[in-house]
């Protein structure tokens, strides 16, 4: 059980499609330590949650997860599985003798998710000699396209932005205002530092604000840039400095997502700046894509674009309100 202690960090995950191994050394042998969200594996499989017993669930584990020892057959000593208190993760534990052989594995934990991911570590003591991620598209080991900690992490930091509709609509609802190209460059930069700094601060437990503030302070953020493209309340210069405040904001919805996807140990730097990186990826997507076609629009299309830009304001401003009050009442 002391192992438990030493699991890839999946905090609160009960909302992620992300899995972790580790495979640790032990003074008489080696644990493989597998945690994952097992009532997820029981719905792909049509099982209901109430047959879901610890029997079971190593069945879902051992028939979604296949781990090979190449050219060793070490023997399988003991095997502990617990959950959580909802029942919802497990975490399955199996204890062998002698030294950590060559590993193959193919994992398809969860095949019906693009953003699902099986992060693997092999340990000893606290060092990681061995890190690789699985997902959808890669589900083996070893692979010559293997995914990388960095690839995984970026891809989930752009997935997460353009699957995130609230912080899209918040970016739209910036660009809809307009302004100069080296307007909008100061905006999305103070966007950006400001989520990186409590992004990181909060994930290395520095800081750290309740998702029940977070969360409905994210819409208002939304409702706010809709409205301010009828009521300005500040000029076009301090635009940045509002955007930096609410960026501080969205810093902590960022962090609230990886917490619960969780971030593997040995790897926590490389992790957070990949996710980070990809959050700006997608980010910039929005951006180089939006900005010159409103631009042309605006140039070709004068009276018809503004039109354009009332509604979707108006369009961004409900939304951020709905999103406000279901927020702040669903608490």
């Amino acid at each position: 059980m002391v192992s438990v202690l030493f699991a890839p960090r999946l905090v609160s995950a009960h909302d992620s499609n992300v899995s972790a191994i580790q495979i640790l050394k032990q003074s008489d042998g080696f644990l493989v330590s597998i945690q994952t969200h097992v009532s997820k594996l029981a719905d792909a499989e049509k099982i209901s949650k109430s047959k879901l017993d610890k029997p079971t669930a190593q069945k879902l584990i051992d028939k979604r997860l296949t781990l090979r020892f190449v050219g060793a057959s070490p023997k399988l000593k003991t095997t502990y599985m617990i959950f959580d208190e909802e029942g919802d993760m497990a975490t399955l534990q199996k204890s062998y003798e002698g030294p950590i052989p060559k590993i193959e594995m193919d994992s398809r934990l969860y095949p019906e998710s693009k953003d699902s991911a099986t992060i693997v570590s092999v340990m000893e003591g606290y060092k990681v000699k061995l890190q690789f991620a699985l997902d959808v598209d890669q589900p083996s080991y070893p692979s010559k396209t293997q995914v990388s900690i960095f690839g995984q992490y970026l891809k989930l930091g752009i997935s997460h932005i353009l699957g995130g509709l609230d912080h899209v609509a918040f970016v739209v609802g910036l660009l809809l205002l307009g302004g100069s190209l080296k307007s909008i460059i100061k905006v999305a930069t103070a966007f950006t530092v400001a989520h990186t700094i409590t992004l990181s601060l909060s994930v290395c437990n520095l800081a750290s604000i309740s998702p029940g503030i977070v969360e409905p302070l994210i819409a208002l953020s939304v409702a706010f840039v809709g409205l301010e493209f009828f009521y300005p309340v500040a000029k076009e210069k301090w635009r940045p400095a509002i955007t930096f405040a609410f960026g501080l904001v969205h810093g902590f919805g960022f962090a609230g997502v990886l917490h619960e996807i969780g971030l593997p140990d040995g790897s926590i730097p490389e992790a957070l700046a990949a996710f980070n990186i990809g959050v700006e990826l997608g980010q910039f997507a929005i951006i180089i894509v939006l900005v010159p076609l409103l631009n042309l629009a605006t140039k070709k299309f004068k009276d018809q674009t503004q039109i354009f830009r009332q509604v979707m304001s108006v369009g961004i401003t409900c939304l951020g309100t709905f999103w406000f009050f279901e927020r702040l009442f669903s608490r």
